[in-house]
């Protein structure tokens, strides 16, 4: 549902079609340009895999638990942390491209740095390479973040609701069949080289991907809108911004369910290890579950994004929880009777699908409730106020490490039941306003 204001917003603006760079030829261009760069940017997801791939290589370098929790969240500090703090010091611009585009820079310059690091530090301390993993893949994440507000503002002003789906769902689909068949060169790298060459071939395929898919972007035209908001000091900003979670109630519920529903992550990084721990598993298996992930991203998409065309984001968000809830469910039982590689991997479909889930439903719910206005202040207030889920993976490591995988599964398990509970409320509501 719209919040009010939105529509004066909207004709202040002036009618979408007539506004200069988003007249049909340019949305065109635009939306084929940022399916492009979700396609590029899902397919390196084989060989950078947060749940996969990062555990294992971190896992070779240290026995702590914890740091293999906080590897794998690395990406997530970087995306979601700095946003509100960008959004309070860019929302009255009327571009945002620019920063798209400097971010885009730094984050290459830095993997650049990651790379070099690996080729110049010695295996023989792994401190070294694990504080220049840290500190590199860690400045990379946080120039996504950077550059993520500019890229949801882009979307939203070149993009029509009607079409979000199809947007989303397109670049999570296609780039995810592509990860998939890479699953097998994964698997191949991983088992015909030693370590760590083959840990630095994955990086340096996944660095070709992000150039690529980060240059495509930068070809967008970004309409030049009017001032939608005055320029006022940060601060007062910053205030602005967390008023909305008193004065929006959509708002707010929409936080919560979103915040339990990502806690997945509690468990996430470590069903790997314990396919490769405690149930004998080959490292090569990480191929087969790298594709079942981009697989499982990939597949729901069709369904998710044909729901969230229709207007049904709520259902969305009910289904990205009941995967939530599968993945533990499933290596509770893999514990019990012992599943081979191939049956172990629908725990990484059903990731794959929670993430994609999430990724369609939460984004488009939250353009659908915010207001033209202030919508770059709605997208910066969420994603950096779900930074407590940033925690979880390092607290899935803390609880693994003084108590056992049945305790993190279990804990992962009731933390999905209630992000479910929540979504089936806002679905509920969701169907009460479409009167289905």
């Amino acid at each position: 549902m719209e919040k009010e204001g939105s529509s004066s917003a909207e004709t202040a603006a002036g009618p979408p079609e007539h506004r200069p760079g988003t007249g049909p030829d340019f949305r065109r261009r635009n939306f084929w340009l940022g399916v492009t760069n979700g396609i590029i940017f899902n397919a390196s997801a084989a060989f950078l895999n947060a749940n996969t791939i990062l555990p294992l290589f971190v896992s070779r370098l240290t026995e702590s638990h914890f740091l293999v929790g906080t590897a794998a969240a690395l990406h997530e500090v970087g995306w979601f942390m700095p946003q509100l703090f960008v959004a309070a010091a860019t929302a009255h611009r009327t571009r945002q491209k620019p920063f798209y585009v400097g971010a885009a820079f730094f984050r290459l310059a830095v993997f650049s740095a990651l790379l070099i690091s690996f080729f110049f530090s010695s295996y023989r301390q792994p401190g070294e390479v694990l504080f220049f993993f840290f500190l590199f893949y860690g400045l990379y994440s946080i120039g996504g973040g950077f550059a993520g507000v500019a890229f949801m503002e882009i979307v939203s002003k070149t993009v029509p609701p009607e079409r979000r789906g199809s947007f989303w769902g397109l670049r999570m689909s296609v780039g995810g069949l592509l990860a998939a068949a890479f699953g097998r060169l994964v698997a191949e790298i991983l088992d015909y080289n030693p370590f760590p060459r083959n840990f630095e071939l994955l990086f340096l395929f996944a660095f070709f991907f992000i150039f690529a898919g980060l240059f495509s972007f930068a070809w967008v035209k970004e309409p030049e809108l009017p001032n939608r908001l005055p320029k006022v000091p940060y601060f007062q900003r910053l205030r602005e911004a967390f008023r909305l979670l008193k004065t929006d109630p959509h708002f707010l519920r929409l936080y919560i369910t979103r915040l339990l529903v990502g806690t997945y992550t509690v468990a996430a990084p470590f069903y790997v290890l314990f396919a490769r721990q405690e149930l004998g598993f080959p490292v090569a298996a990480a191929g087969l579950f790298v594709s079942a992930e981009v697989l499982g991203l990939a597949v729901s998409n069709l369904w998710w994004s044909a729901f969230s065309n229709r207007g049904r984001d709520g259902l969305v968000l009910v289904g990205s929880a009941a995967c939530a809830l599968f993945a533990p469910i499933w290596a509770l039982c893999s514990g019990f009777f012992g599943f081979s590689p191939f049956l172990y991997a629908f725990i990484f479909f059903a990731l794959g699908a929670t993430n994609s889930g999430l990724a369609v439903g939460y984004l488009n719910h939250l353009l659908k409730i915010a207001s033209e206005a202030s919508r770059t202040l709605y997208i910066g207030l969420l994603h950096t106020l779900l930074f407590p889920i940033l925690f979880f993976p390092g607290l899935g490591g803390l609880i693994l490490e003084n108590l056992s995988y049945f305790v993190l599964f279990f804990a992962a398990l009731a933390l999905a039941l209630a992000g479910g509970l929540l979504a089936w409320q806002i679905f509920k509501q969701e169907r009460k306003s479409l009167k289905i």
